[in-house]
Order: C-alpha cells, then sequence, then structure tokens
C-alpha cells in the first residue's frame, strides 16, 4: 500500500513517500479501514519533530495520523457494531487496547489503517470524506472539553480564544448547540465565518488585548493556549473556570491543590483537557452533523505526496478550519 512514513525525528521535509508498505491486519477487536482521507493536526508534527516521545513510543519508520474516514474492509472476529462495506471515522488508535497514557497510536496517512472498534462511529449521510476527516480529533477535543470539564448552562456566556482554527470551529458550533452566548477570539477576515457558524460576537486578537476586555464570562476556552489563568482569572465570573487545550504547570498544579482543599469548599477553576478516543462521542456529535448543527470546515486538501506541504501549513498556526489530506481520489 501507500504511505507517508518518516524513518526518524525531524522538520516536515522527513517524510518519505512509498508504494509497498505492508498493510496492517486487524486483531479481534480491530477494524480495517481503506482510508480516503486524514486530518492534519498539530498533534502529528508534535510526533514528528519528537516533542512528544516520551509519551508515544518511537518504533521507526512510523506512519503518523489519527483522523481517517474511509471504508471497513476487514473485521476482526469479536467485532460486533461494523461490517464490510461501512463508512466510519474516527480518532484512530492501532493500540490493541487503550494506552495507559492516553496517547492513540498514529497510523492513518497510508491506504490502510486498523483501529479498535470503540474507536469509531458511521460517517452521516450529510458529509463526505473529506469533511469527515476533519471531524474526530478536533471535534472531540472540544466536545469533551465543554461537555465534561464544565457545568455550564443555556445561556451562560464562553470566550473561545483560537475559535477559527480546527477545534475552535467546532468549539463555537458545540457550544451554540448547547444554547451558550459565545464570544470567538479571531483575526478580522475570519470573523465573518465565525458568525455564521453561530458566535454571537467576535473579537480581534491583533487589535485588542483580552486582559483588558470589560466582559465577564462563565468560561474561557483557550484553544490555542497562548493565555494563560492567571491573565484571565479576572475575566470570570465568580463560578468561572479557565480551560486550555495543554497542560500547564499552573493547571497541574491547581488540581493537585484543589484535591487537598476541595473539602473545605474550594472550588476549581483552572483545567487542562487532553482528548480520548471515544466512538460514542463520535455518535453524538454525528447526530449534531446529521441535524445540521455542526458543519466541518474544510479550508484546503492536500494529496498525500505533498504531506510536507502541509505540516508546514498546520506548523504556522494560522490556518482556518482543518487540513485534510486525499489519500484516494475517488469520493462516494
Amino acid at each position: 500500500m501507500k504511505a507517508a512514513l518518516i524513518n526518524q525525528y525531524g522538520n516536515e521535509n522527513s517524510f518519505s513517500l512509498e508504494l509497498d508498505v505492508p498493510e496492517p491486519a486487524p486483531t479481534n477487536n480491530q477494524v480495517k479501514i481503506q482510508v480516503k482521507s486524514a486530518g492534519v493536526n498539530p498533534l502529528d508534527y508534535r510526533i514528528r519533530n519528537g516533542e512528544l516521545k516520551f509519551f508515544i513510543p518511537s518504533k521507526f519508520p512510523m506512519i503518523l495520523g489519527n483522523d481517517a474516514a474511509g471504508i471497513v474492509t476487514e473485521v476482526g472476529c469479536n467485532v460486533k457494531s461494523f461490517q464490510v462495506g461501512d463508512r466510519v471515522f474516527g480518532l484512530l488508535d492501532a493500540n490493541e487496547f487503550p494506552s495507559r497514557r492516553g496517547f492513540s497510536k498514529p497510523g492513518c496517512y497510508a491506504e490502510f489503517a486498523v483501529t479498535r472498534e470503540d474507536t469509531l462511529a458511521i460517517i452521516p449521510d450529510n458529509i463526505d470524506f473529506t469533511e469527515a476527516a476533519a471531524t474526530p480529533l478536533a471535534a472531540l477535543t472540544a466536545y469533551q472539553t465543554l461537555h465534561n470539564k464544565t457545568t455550564l448552562s443555556p445561556g451562560q456566556s464562553l470566550l473561545i480564544n483560537g475559535a477559527s482554527g480546527g477545534v475552535g470551529t467546532f468549539a463555537v458550533q458545540i457550544a451554540k448547540a448547547m444554547g451558550l452566548k459565545v464570544t470567538a477570539v479571531c483575526s478580522t477576515k475570519n470573523s465573518e465565518l465565525l458568525l455564521s457558524l453561530g458566535a454571537d460576537n467576535c473579537i480581534d486578537y491583533k487589535t485588542m488585548q483580552l486582559e483588558n476586555l470589560s466582559g465577564r464570562f462563565d468560561a474561557i476556552y483557550d484553544v490555542v493556549a497562548n493565555q494563560s489563568y492567571s491573565n484571565l482569572k479576572h475575566l470570570l465570573n465568580p463560578n468561572g473556570c479557565y480551560l486550555s487545550n495543554v497542560a500547564t504547570g499552573s493547571t497541574i498544579m491547581s488540581g493537585i491543590v484543589n484535591k487537598i482543599l476541595s473539602p473545605f469548599g474550594a472550588h476549581r477553576r483552572n483545567f487542562h483537557a487532553w482528548v480520548m478516543s471515544n466512538g460514542e462521542d463520535l455518535k453524538s456529535i454525528a447526530r449534531l452533523i446529521e441535524k445540521k448543527q455542526i458543519t466541518p470546515i474544510v479550508s484546503q486538501v492536500i494529496p498525500l505526496e505533498n504531506v510536507s506541504t502541509a505540516h508546514k501549513l498546520i506548523q504556522s498556526g494560522h490556518t482556518t478550519g482543518k487540513l485534510v489530506l486525499g489519500i484516494e481520489k475517488s469520493m462516494p
């Protein structure tokens, strides 16, 4: 099969496109997928450059990529929910069992990939493979953060910093589906898009320093993690919380201190969220897509042969929505 490999950690030019890579075989609880499209995420380049080498085993050659959409071609003997021919998408994990460290094993920058049954969901009929591949990691990140790390209820307010990226565009839409009032932080050129996705208000980070805002929010979701709780806590309502996609010393210490002080009525306000592959959560997201409450935003489709270009773009930190690799040209 065709696959983009890395043989060592390095920059975006480290990829080698190979045409005769052995196809993976599914174990009892796994599904084999013919990959049609694969999402590109910041997680991918952090694995590629060795930033996460202490968390994800470095067995080379390595095939990157966790976001995939495609067609089931084979199922393990214990798989009950899927059959050959199903259109599926998911935050894939080639590990036979979930990692205790919480990291998925990549492998979908290739024509075929395997993943556990519990990581997948059926693709909604109203989106194609490209849109489906743009969804899992980013949408799950936003969905799990807003549903599991907060107790927000309809009518409450949320500030999203970094609202125009992959996670941010999903966060805006999921927040609106929850009935929240959303203020999106983005550049002026992306404000029209975010307003069309449901944002109630947009703030241009180039002309307004967030710490100088006069408003108050029930939660702040720092998607791009370029702020901190200490810088923005004055913008929170008394029971408000600050959420970040990146673990920091502050969020880790907050968890430790809260465990000690919670018996005395302490209320934790500073969290980080880490996405977990979860087919059930993805099914909930699929239902929102079917209802047109969520629309995946794809900025560009890049052939697998040009994966280095995709990584250069995602590293810039200025992409709108999601980048997707086209593994196979044919679409349903």
